[in-house]
């Protein structure tokens, strides 16, 4: 009886590992199939639908496909000729390397372009393929790649290399990223940027149907961005970095949008008046959140776009005021601070309205007194700006439309 339930569970196994190999070689077959007749069709099922392909070479394999592609982007701009390998599958992926091109490269030639080498990645689901048009996203993964280049044209400029992601699905992901860039004309100080970064994260089920045209709303997502070391001739920072977030609110139908910021060790005569004596600026750090945004109001922001520019500050300031003071959105700093030579200022309120008063921001400023010099302390608290509370001085600031104050006393 035992020897019979073994055999029996042999054979279960046997049959399970035969229809899973069977499903696999059938993938393969299928995804196969839609490689070839993709070729056969200027590649326009594997490649963004921005990018034109003319296929040449092609050497249709069972498990992989060999073949050359030259790539046109819009308005006829030739990307060149790269040797192309396609591995079909359940997921099927698609690696295109730079390849000789003389049309191109002598492109590049007279560009000054010396050194370009990248590579093109693209992976997908067969099932994403015939599920073409569906409401649901597909799942692909775009990857780019460059290794570092240099540029010869009144001057040197080199990047040391540069990747791009592109991930779609239910969430869009969007990633670039690269560790230098310095460029340089003759006689002149050296433009530099390091550790380059961008990240955004959305709801990709929304944005697929804005690119089909459906009604969409607002998105949970996410953005961030970070460089430094930055070196120029009028700046000079170690790091900067911002992220912002975008999640439904309290309010029913509503969105809050955080942004936190900061900027480490900045030296710019073109940020900064001339600090002198007063130091150095260590730090500025920050967040802000905006409650009450609505599909309506961000709407009535991008319709300001469409505007001749000339104009677009004024609508969009317009737009902004008209919505705090009918109490759909509230600015919040929570907080933002300053470091100066060591010593920290915090500055925290909002901006809301205020009862239907003419008041529409209140902040509440506190530094340790020792982060400007005792004189030009005193002279502010003489005038009223400032009030000592101990060893810190501190003030509070109300912003109106016709007026402003600091601890009471008028400044505008």
């Amino acid at each position: 009886m035992e020897g019979t339930t073994k055999i029996a569970a042999g054979a279960a196994c046997a049959l399970a590992v035969a229809a899973a190999g069977g499903c696999w070689l059938y993938g393969v077959h299928a995804a196969g199939s839609v490689l070839d007749r993709a070729a056969l069709n200027d590649f326009k099922d594997v490649l963004p639908a921005e990018i034109s392909a003319r296929v040449d070479n092609y050497e249709s394999g069972f498990f992989s496909k060999r073949f050359s592609v030259t790539l046109t982007a819009m308005n006829g701009i030739s990307l060149g000729t790269f040797s192309g390998t396609a591995r079909p599958g359940m997921n099927t992926t698609v690696e295109l390397k730079r390849a000789a091109d003389p049309v191109f490269d002598g492109m590049l030639q007279q560009a000054g372009i010396t050194g370009l080498k990248d590579e093109l990645k693209v992976s997908y689901s067969l099932w994403d393929v015939y599920q073409a048009g569906a409401e649901s996203p597909p799942s692909i993964h775009v990857s780019y790649a460059l290794e570092p280049l240099t540029v010869n044209l009144g001057g040197q400029c080199r990047m040391e290399g540069f990747q791009f992601d592109l991930e779609t699905g239910d969430i869009v992901s969007v990633s670039a990223k690269s560790p230098s860039f310095i460029c340089q004309a003759p006689g002149q100080p050296a433009v530099k940027f390091e550790n380059y970064g961008f990240s955004l994260n959305t709801d990709g089920r929304e944005l697929f149907k804005a690119l089909n045209g459906g009604q969409t709303q607002l998105a949970q997502s996410s953005m961030q961005f970070n460089v430094g070391p930055v070196e120029a001739s009028g700046l000079r920072f170690e790091d900067f970095s911002v992220s912002v977030r975008l999640e439904p609110g309290k309010a029913r139908d509503s969105w809050t949008e955080t942004i936190d910021f900061k900027l480490i060790d900045p030296a710019s005569p073109a940020l900064f008046l001339e600090l002198g004596e007063l130091g150095a600026i260590d730090h500025v750090k920050g967040m802000i959140e905006v409650e009450g945004i609505t599909a309506q109001l961000a709407e009535r922001f991008a319709q300001v776009f469409f505007l001749p520019e000339a104009v677009q500050s004024v609508y969009l300031t317009s737009i902004l005021g008209n919505a705090i003071k009918s109490g759909e959105l509230v600015i919040g700093v929570k907080p933002a601070t300053v470091s100066l030579n060591g010593v920290e200022a915090k500055l925290e309120g909002c901006i809301e309205d205020q009862a239907g008063k003419d008041v529409l921001g209140r902040f509440h400023l506190e530094s340790p007194a020792k982060i400007l010099p005792a004189d030009i302390i005193n002279d502010l608290v003489d005038q009223g700006y400032l009030r000592r509370e101990g060893d810190k001085v501190v003030s509070d600031l109300v912003f109106a439309s016709h007026y402003g104050t600091a601890n009471g006393v008028k400044i505008y």
